[in-house]
């Protein structure tokens, strides 16, 4: 070692003051990315809450907003709790009640603007801003 080098010990690991410094920034970029893809992911679902068909309100009650790190990824997710209940009788017996409120059109939506697909409209009318967000956060 010499006299203008600092090395510290982690984990086992040795690292000079330069490389323990690019890790930091490293670490700091990819909470700033979680900060981001929270934005983004609020945007979507924010949006998507406005286009979730509503009779009781139990599925849009059911959504989901998750952003987080895993490996060298983040990672985004918005859901619906709603789809651990399942339809009990017709076509879409067995299904999830979010999927088939996602995927089957229906002609009894109480809200107007509301229907099928609305996770998917509501992705690809923000995805621009979504994507903007989490530039803003690097």
């Amino acid at each position: 070692m010499s006299k203008n080098e600092v090395v510290f010990k982690l984990n086992g690991g040795r690292w000079n003051k330069g490389d323990l410094k690019r890790r930091i920034q490293k670490q700091l970029d990819r909470e700033a990315l979680v900060r981001g893809m929270e934005d983004a992911v609020d945007i979507i679902a924010d949006q998507a809450l406005e286009y979730t068909p509503m009779d009781t309100g139990n599925l849009r009650d059911s959504q989901y907003r998750q952003a987080y790190k895993d490996g060298s990824h983040v990672v985004g997710k918005v859901g619906y709790f709603a789809e651990q209940t399942k339809i009990e009788e017709g076509p879409n017996a067995g299904e999830s009640y979010a999927w088939v409120r996602h995927e089957v059109e229906a002609n009894n939506y109480t809200t107007p603007g509301t229907g099928a697909g609305f996770l998917l409209r509501a992705f690809n009318e923000t995805i621009g801003r979504a994507m903007e967000a989490l530039r803003s956060r690097k």
